[in-house]
């Protein structure tokens, strides 16, 4: 049951963690004193598409669970500044859930005026509120290139990935720690599951069933964009003033 990927298994592993365990959020833990002895931790790297993002963070209320969402700004899959996307966080937060930033340290290494501090201040400034908590985008591909801030809680640090049992569902999979975990009775007493919304719909589906699904949707929206700015283009008194000129010669 597990290997569909489909919201209703998603729901049966958080439905994993309710009894007898604290929800966390990263930024909870800039308070002093967090001494639970059973806890879990939701997160969420949103690579590809914020509209599943979204979907999953109405999941989550509706277990009255709060995760926190990492969110790129140089994505080259989504534009924070745009409105839908705009959009899409404020109900995120309306939904009581947080939001972090999600770096690529490739970005940092290319460009020498870009890095996790700027970043940090774009994102606050853009969601009204504090960021708190970073994590790192691809570590599995570019290494774990851990960036240590004094006043950021880093998802990917010691306290997150030693101290706590650490599970996700990277590339639409399951590493056998994790499945293993599933597939048992017992839920560790402090836990950080990484989920990636991309892979998760309400059908079944494998990591390429989700990524066509993906590509088709943005394909059908730039068609529908063609037309739109043609027939803005169409309606351009310049433009008819051009064609008229033109087709007299």
């Amino acid at each position: 049951m597990y290997n569909d990927f489909t919201y209703k298994t998603y729901k049966k592993i958080l439905l994993k963690f309710l009894s007898g365990h604290k929800n966390l959020t990263f930024s909870d833990f800039k308070r002093p004193k967090i001494n639970y002895e059973r806890f879990f931790i939701i997160r969420h790297d949103i690579d590809y598409c914020l509209e599943k993002a979204l979907k999953m963070a109405e999941i989550d209320n509706s277990l009255s669970i709060r995760s926190t969402f990492f969110l790129q700004l140089s994505s080259p899959y989504y534009n924070l500044f745009d409105d839908k996307s705009y959009n899409i966080i404020n109900k995120i937060l309306s939904l009581k859930h947080e939001i972090g930033l999600h770096y690529d340290v490739n970005n940092y290494e290319t460009r020498n005026k870009y890095n996790l501090k700027k970043e940090i201040n774009i994102l606050s400034s853009l969601i009204s509120r504090k960021v708190s908590s970073i994590s790192m985008h691809n570590p599995g591909i570019n290494g774990l290139k851990l960036i240590k801030h004094q006043n950021l809680i880093n998802a990917y640090s010691n306290m997150f990935k030693k101290n706590i049992n650490y599970y996700s569902d990277s590339a639409g999979s399951w590493r056998n720690s994790t499945y293993d975990f599933l597939t048992s009775e017992i839920v560790p007493k402090k836990v950080q599951f990484l989920f990636h919304p991309i892979f998760w719909d309400s059908s079944k589906g494998d990591r390429y069933i989700r990524l066509d699904n993906f590509i088709n949707a943005k394909k059908k929206y730039w068609v529908n964009e063609k037309f739109n700015i043609e027939k803005l283009w169409l309606n351009h008194k310049g433009l008819k003033e051009h064609m008229k000129r033109i087709n007299k010669k």
